[in-house]
């Protein structure tokens, strides 16, 4: 038997590259963010009473809870840096 080689074959046309993943779930997981996001600015508009140490004002709630969060993140990240510092500082 001899050997035989396949006939030449053309390479595939060029096309929209199959998706990787199928379903974006980040994208899908910020949207729904987004959304509670809205909801929450919407449904929380109402003003409130604020004492804190030795001030007090009227503001809306959902700017205290956006500033609640804000600093939160920010005190979850500095722990975080500082954390990651002393391991590395003990290595």
């Amino acid at each position: 038997m001899a050997d035989e080689t396949p006939p030449a074959s053309r390479p595939p046309e060029p096309g929209p590259a199959p998706a990787k993943g199928g379903i974006p779930w980040r994208m899908i997981g910020f949207g729904v963010l987004a959304a509670y996001g809205i909801l929450l600015a919407v449904l929380n508009s109402d003003e409130v009473h604020v004492e804190f140490l030795f001030w007090d004002t009227r503001a809306s709630l959902v700017i205290l809870l956006l500033l609640t969060l804000a600093i939160g993140f920010l005190a979850g990240f500095l722990f975080d840096t500082a954390r990651d510092r002393r391991k590395r500082q003990a290595q």
